[in-house]
């Protein structure tokens, strides 16, 4: 064999190991990644917002969680965030969640590791400076993790968080009825449902604020309590993660 193709071989095995391995160990084999709450005792879910704020979606989206006395979190875009602080204060005031969700959104796949720190680093810095606060907690853009997100992440002091019930909210030709149905078919004890109030498909984003108080009614219903998504852990003996 060539040495070339020794060459070629090895910088794709790295490649594969700085993506794909990263991807396997933060999808499923990290323990410090949260992507559920415990299943035992009262069933609990949270709601998760991701890719705001945007103007009109997110303070929609306020609206009603306010009118639902339900609280959520809402992992917002550090470049959005400085350009809506007043929506990023607002829901951290109604007692939100807010986390971040990166500085521009870029896939993790395609970013070098310092690109990956500045993006993991860049967000937490425009969202502490927006609520004077510590960010303590990090959702990588689609879920994405390449090597440098684990480093990155501890230079911000922030853990990951990830979901178990992805709503179909994000896709063209998305329909309120379709993302409620959805939701509530995977619906389980200890989920994080994740939602768009600020997708790349504005129409998509607007038919998940349109779903969303027969969302919160029908989980209800369904015998769960909404709770925040860093408060799954809490009651029955369990402390908040």
């Amino acid at each position: 064999m060539k040495p070339g193709w020794y060459l070629g071989g090895a910088a794709l095995a790295g490649l594969c190991a700085y993506t794909l391995g990263a991807q396997a160990q933060g999808r499923m084999w990290d323990p410090a990644i949260l992507r559920r709450g415990p299943a035992a005792g009262r069933p609990r879910i949270a709601l998760t917002f991701d890719d705001g704020p945007h103007p009109l979606l997110t303070a929609a989206t306020l609206d009603i969680l306010r009118s639902a006395a339900c609280p959520a979190a809402f992992f917002c875009i550090g470049e959005r965030a400085l350009r809506h602080p007043e929506l990023v204060r607002r829901a951290r005031d109604d007692g939100h969640l807010v986390g971040n969700h990166t500085l521009s959104h870029r896939h993790a796949w395609l970013l070098t590791p310092g690109a990956t720190h500045h993006e993991i680093v860049g967000g937490a810095t425009a969202l502490r400076g927006v609520l004077d606060q510590p960010i303590a907690w990090l959702r990588p853009p689609w879920g994405a993790f390449n090597a440098a997100t684990y480093v990155a992440a501890r230079k911000a002091q922030q853990r990951i968080a990830l979901w178990s019930v992805a709503a179909p909210d994000w896709a063209p030709g998305a329909r309120a009825e379709s993302i409620l149905a959805a939701v509530l078919a995977r619906a389980h004890p200890g989920a994080i449902i994740d939602l768009h109030d600020g997708g790349r498909d504005e129409a998509a984003s607007a038919e998940m604020v349109a779903a969303l108080p027969a969302l919160v009614a029908g989980l209800r219903a369904r015998g769960y309590d909404l709770v925040r998504m860093d408060q799954l852990g809490a009651g029955e003996g369990a402390a908040p993660f």
